[in-house]
This record gives structure tokens, C-alpha cells and sequence, in this order.
């Protein structure tokens, strides 16, 4: 009964694609076309890991090993991804010394993308970094269709609020240049026009409000219907699974899934998509402008977008995995906290319970 896990790190401290396997007493860890270590448990009293910052070392303690622990025998390395798995390895290593009998480990909470090789989240069976981004924009697609004209519709309001904020700057321009400062305008002729266009940039403002105010009261009516068939696809899910999938999840996490988790996917649609959808039109219409007004300006403006997209790649790539702690953190302690409440571990009971 053959027991095998993964690690990441390498002797020195690289991340690697290591396999730690333990049969018929022998413990054998290897990283790539290197054996790290290769050996029988005889003669060890416990396997145990040691954690550090950021990482973690599996070592074999000898018998009779004293207080300072310094001949221990190090097996492997590992970030602190692995630990968890290797956790549950220890203990059938460790069994196995006292009792002379191996068990069979459980891995199905910490399984290893085939692909990638990163760990899958808990409680998942589809790695989240080799996902294919067009199933999963297929999947959100066919979920909204029956929502498309709606946010269609609040989308063109959208367009018409960004567009009729684009020709404010427009007017202004042509008031400052062509009655402002031009001294060639009569008197009357200047205050006629000064007027009328004062009149149309508040014309035009009012109506970038009144826009907006309908794309937003349609996508606030779109957001509640979805985010209510979402936690009803969600709730049905739930009732559909088996008893042990269901006990190996707590209420709390439960209770993420159809609160916190639906939101999400709902303001992505709603809010971020229609923001996308703005500023796309702003910048569609502001090139136009700028076209029309200089060339050679436009060229200047633009000159350094490669630049900043470039400056932005690089900082996302650093960000994205604070934002992925952030994130996972951030989920757990939701969780908690839904457990807490469902509890009723509070020492005191709210004014509207």
C-alpha cells in the first residue's frame, strides 16, 4: 500500500515538482531526476515538520535524540502550500513506526493540479489557474442570457450618459474659443452665444445625469434578479449533494457560497461590466475628438500607453498574489464569522433578533 504526496521546494530552496513516497517502511523523496532522500524509517522515532517563514522542513528524528533536536535527518522542503498534505503523510509514517502496520492516506482535500501542479482550493476539483477562461466566460453567458436585453439596455444608457459628458468639454472649447477670447464677435453677438451654449452644457449635463439615473436604477432591477436566481442555483446545488460532501463542509462555508460568492459573480456582471462597458464608449469618443482636433496631439497622448500597459502588467504579476491572500483570507474569515452567527456564540442577543 504504496502512500504518496507532494513538495514544492528543493534543497536549496527552489520550487520544484517533488513526490514524497513512503512503502513497506521506506521513505523516498524525490525532486525531478534528484533523490533528496532514500531510506527506512528503522532506527527513527517520529517523522516531524518544522515550520518556518514561509516554508517548512519534513526531518526524521533518531532515537534517543536529545532536547537540541541537531541530529535530525532532513528529508524534504516544502512552502507552506504543502503542509497540510504532507501533515497527513506524517501520520501514517508515524503509525506506521509504533504499530509496524501502514494505512492508506486521504488526499482528496489536498489534490495536485496534473497540469500545473499547484494544489487544489479546498472543497474543489477544478484547478482555478488552468481553468479555461472562454468555459468559464461560456458558462457565465449561457447563466445570463435570459438578462441580456436588460443589460443591453442599461448599457445603452450608458453610452448615451458617457457620450453627452464627452461633448461638455466640447462646448466649453468652442465658448472660450470662439466668443471668450475672440475679439473679432460683436458684443451682442458674444452674449447671444455665450448664452446658448451656456444653456446647452447644462442641457447637456442634466441629460448625462438623467441617463445615468436610468442605467443605474435598470442595472440595480438586473442585479437583484440575478443575484436571486444565483443563490437558488446555489441552494439547489447544495441540496443535491451527497452527506459526506455535505459534512465536510462547515455551515459557515455553506452559507459563503450563497451569500458572499453569488454576489460577487453578480457585481461582475452588473457593475464591472457596465463599467467596462463606459469606459470603452469614453475612450471610443474622446479619440474621435482628438482626432478631429490634432493629429499630432493625439499622438502625444498616446505615445505613452504601451508604456503604462507594460508598467501595469508588471505590477499586476506582483500584486495578484498579495490580492490572492487578501482574497482567501478575506473568505475564511467570512466563514467564521457565518459560523459564529448560526452558533450563537454571542454572549448577547440583538436588539431585532
Amino acid at each position: 500500500m504504496q502512500c504518496k504526496v507532494h513538495f514544492d521546494l528543493d534543497a536549496g530552496g527552489n520550487l520544484c515538482h517533488g513526490e514524497l513516497e513512503f512503502d513497506k517502511g521506506i521513505v523516498k523523496a524525490v525532486c525531478g531526476s534528484n533523490t533528496l532522500f532514500d531510506g527506512s524509517v528503522e532506527g527513527f522515532e517520529e517523522l516531524v515538520l518544522r515550520t518556518y517563514v514561509g516554508c517548512a522542513v519534513l526531518e526524521a528524528v533518531p532515537y534517543g535524540e536529545g532536547s537540541d533536536m541537531s541530529g535530525c535527518v532532513s528529508i524534504c522542503r516544502c512552502s507552506m502550500a504543502c503542509v497540510e498534505e504532507i501533515g497527513e503523510f506524517i501520520k501514517v509514517v508515524n503509525h506506521y513506526i509504533k504499530t509496524g502496520e501502514q494505512s492508506d492516506i486521504s488526499t482528496d482535500g489536498f489534490r495536485v493540479c496534473p497540469t500545473c501542479g499547484r494544489h487544489y482550493a479546498r472543497g474543489m476539483s477544478t484547478c482555478l489557474f488552468c481553468a479555461k477562461k472562454t468555459y468559464l466566460f461560456g458558462k457565465l453567458f449561457l447563466m445570463s442570457k435570459q438578462y441580456i436585453p436588460s443589460l443591453m439596455f442599461a448599457g445603452f444608457f450608458v453610452m448615451l450618459s458617457s457620450t453627452a459628458g464627452a461633448l461638455i468639454p466640447v462646448l466649453n472649447q468652442k465658448l472660450i474659443d470662439s466668443y471668450l477670447y475672440n475679439d473679432t464677435v460683436s458684443k451682442s453677438d458674444a452674449v447671444h452665444g455665450i448664452i446658448v451654449i451656456a444653456l446647452l452644457m447644462g442641457l447637456t449635463q442634466v441629460l448625462s445625469n438623467v441617463f445615468s439615473i436610468i442605467s443605474n436604477r435598470r442595472a440595480n432591477i438586473v442585479g437583484g434578479d440575478i443575484s436571486n436566481n444565483l443563490r437558488k442555483l446555489v441552494y439547489d446545488k447544495m441540496q443535491r449533494l451527497s452527506v459526506s460532501s455535505m459534512s465536510n463542509k462547515t455551515s459557515g462555508d455553506l452559507m459563503k457560497r450563497i451569500i458572499q460568492d453569488s454576489e460577487t459573480v453578480k457585481n461582475f456582471i452588473t457593475e464591472q461590466g457596465i463599467y467596462f462597458v463606459e469606459k470603452i464608449v469614453m475612450f471610443i469618443v474622446i479619440l474621435v475628438i482628438l482626432i478631429k482636433t490634432s493629429p499630432f496631439l493625439t499622438f502625444i497622448v498616446l505615445a505613452p500607453v504601451p508604456f503604462v500597459v507594460f508598467a501595469i502588467s508588471k505590477f499586476w504579476s506582483v500584486i495578484k498574489v498579495r490580492y490572492e491572500r487578501q482574497w482567501r483570507s478575506d473568505s475564511r474569515a467570512s466563514s467564521i464569522l457565518h459560523d459564529i452567527v448560526k452558533e450563537g456564540v454571542f454572549p448577547f442577543r440583538f436588539p431585532f433578533a
